[in-house]
């Protein structure tokens, strides 16, 4: 299975659930960056909310994400880049992504999945039946990547990519939150019917998936967090358990591991989705709760 990287693929993941059914977004109260800077004693770790995919002309980036960049010691993201093509990855996405015993696409959606899914990979070029037997969450990330890819937005331009690249180049040390193993079993391990309504409300928007991207850049750009939090976590109202296990859940599992990185002497930039860093559960609150000052720059 080598429709796309592994790394194309997941990298965008978020996109699915986070986009689909966006609202406007409200007016910032003033123009900050999606940046935040968090003191334990004598050390600090700077949370930078990432958009997996953005375009060239995204860049460059503000100074005050270079300054955070030049300031940091080691870096930290959700998972190492260099195990996304990996062999051992490669294999494990060919088995996950399968449907499990022979079953076809079309048992596990509804037709009108099934239809809308046809026509928006043979609107991509890609013919339908080379999905016949793959999970509905692999076809989303699918169709999501191409679609976006073809208005001008990558993942090879997104903001973790861009200091990923930038620390190798640097020779920082980097560490990764958790293993692409643990998102694709996490992927893998939601009930089809969930995959199934996922995958229809992420078709139904499909046409208008290149705006929905540009008002999620514009806040972002903008450190506009009230509204990203807005547009951004809106689309898990009807599906709390998708909540809990792409964004809830993993905070609670990196909170401690950021908080470790508080206690030792040295400051680390930590690059996530900045759905990361939205809501009552998201890192920013997750931290001042457990008594850290954290600040948007």
């Amino acid at each position: 299975m080598h429709l796309f990287r592994p790394c194309r693929l997941f990298a965008c993941f978020g996109i699915v659930a986070l986009l689909a059914c966006a609202r406007p977004l409200g007016e910032a109260e003033e123009s900050r960056h999606s940046l935040f800077r968090v003191n334990g004693g004598s050390a600090t770790v700077y949370l930078a909310g990432s958009v997996h995919l953005l375009r060239e002309s995204d860049y460059p980036l503000h100074p005050v994400f270079d300054e955070a960049f030049r300031d940091a010691d080691a870096l930290a993201f959700e998972v190492a880049f260099e195990s996304f093509d990996s062999p051992e990855t490669q294999a494990l996405v060919s088995r996950e992504a399968v449907l499990p015993g022979g079953t076809a696409l079309g048992d596990a959606v509804s037709p009108e999945t099934l239809a809308l899914v046809r026509a928006a990979l043979e609107n991509l070029g890609i013919d339908p039946s080379s999905f016949d037997h793959l999970q509905p969450w692999f076809v989303a990330l699918t169709i999501t990547v191409r679609t976006l890819e073809g208005k001008g937005f990558s993942p090879d331009h997104g903001l973790d990519r861009h200091f990923h690249e930038r620390a190798v180049d640097a020779g920082k040390p980097r560490m990764a939150l958790e293993t692409v193993e643990d998102q694709i079993l996490r992927f893998s391990a939601l009930p089809l019917d969930l995959q199934d309504q996922w995958l229809l409300q992420s078709l139904e928007d499909i046409d208008r998936l290149d705006r929905m991207m540009e008002r999620t850049t514009a806040a972002w750009k903008t450190g506009n967090m009230k509204g990203l939090e807005e547009q951004l976590l809106m689309s898990f109202e009807r599906h709390p358990e998708l909540y809990e296990s792409l964004l809830a859940g993993r905070n609670r599992n990196w909170t401690p591991q950021i908080e470790a990185m508080l206690e030792a002497d040295r400051t680390v930039l930590v690059v996530v989705g900045a759905a990361h860093l939205l809501g009552g559960e998201g890192l920013v609150t997750l931290l001042r709760e457990a008594g850290y000052e954290v600040r948007q720059l």
